[in-house]
């Protein structure tokens, strides 16, 4: 597939991306039609402080996906799949410890996050139920987007667009039922907002488990050493330790 014209490619690997993201796009609009409305203006403002937040996970995320993915891409046309699934695997574990560590550092440092992002005064409160919420199943949100990555990597640029929208458009449910018949309030607004990126992960799990595609889920090869070259981009100076299979 990725030997096609570039005009081809671009159909068939940006375009469903960025449908993907419409589509993402669209589910905040229909958060912030839930939260104004069940809960007022000053939830609509706690929510708000948190977007810049959410949109620096996602943005870690694609940088990583993009990183391990040149990697990735380099070993797969060099002909190495172990590599390839080297670089996947160590990957993984890089997006593991980043969420482990937004995760907790989040936690300890949340209320001043929530003053840095323009949650204060009489918004702090409900901004920092929101930030907490999200902070807590931010490794869902990383991995969303990490994995999407991948399967884009794998030939399944389809299969990543169908994750991100149906991961957005599931929300909206819980949106409602934790808002209105739960009256679980703001926090209720995060969960819902937190569970899209679960639901992306558990459809594209079964790509890397199966024997369809070329990425192998799993850590057992992942190597530490490769790191840098995620977070450099240090591509032409690529070598391997190991004789390809």
């Amino acid at each position: 597939m990725y030997e096609q014209k570039p005009a081809r490619l671009f159909v068939h690997c940006a375009l469903p991306q960025m449908a993907g993201l419409l589509v993402n796009s669209v589910y905040f609009i229909v958060d912030g039609v839930f939260i104004g409305h069940r809960l007022g203006s000053r939830a609509m403002a706690a929510a708000g402080a948190a977007v810049p937040l959410i949109e620096i996970l996602i943005a870690l995320s694609l940088a990583l996906a993009s990183g391990v993915g040149v990697v990735l891409s380099a070993a797969l046309a060099q002909q190495r799949p172990r590599e390839a699934n080297r670089a996947f695997q160590s990957g993984l574990l890089l997006t593991a410890l980043f969420g482990l560590l937004i995760a907790l550092l989040g936690r300890v440092f949340l209320h001043p996050l929530c003053d840095l992002l323009g949650g204060r005064g009489e918004v702090h409160e409900p901004a920092a139920q929101y930030m907490d919420t999200i902070l807590t199943l931010s490794p869902f949100l990383l991995f969303s987007f990490f994995l999407g990555g991948m399967a884009r990597n794998d030939q399944c640029p389809r299969l990543a667009m169908v994750a991100l929208a149906a991961g957005s458009l599931s929300n909206i449910f819980p949106d409602w039922l934790f808002m209105y018949p739960l009256s679980m309030g703001i926090r209720g607004a995060a969960l819902a907002t937190g569970i899209g990126p679960a639901v992306s992960v558990a459809i594209l799990l079964p790509h890397f488990l199966r024997r369809g595609g070329r990425l192998r889920l799993g850590v057992s090869h992942a190597r530490v050493s490769l790191f840098p070259r995620f977070l450099h981009l240090d591509c032409p100076h690529l070598s391997w330790n190991s004789p390809s299979e």
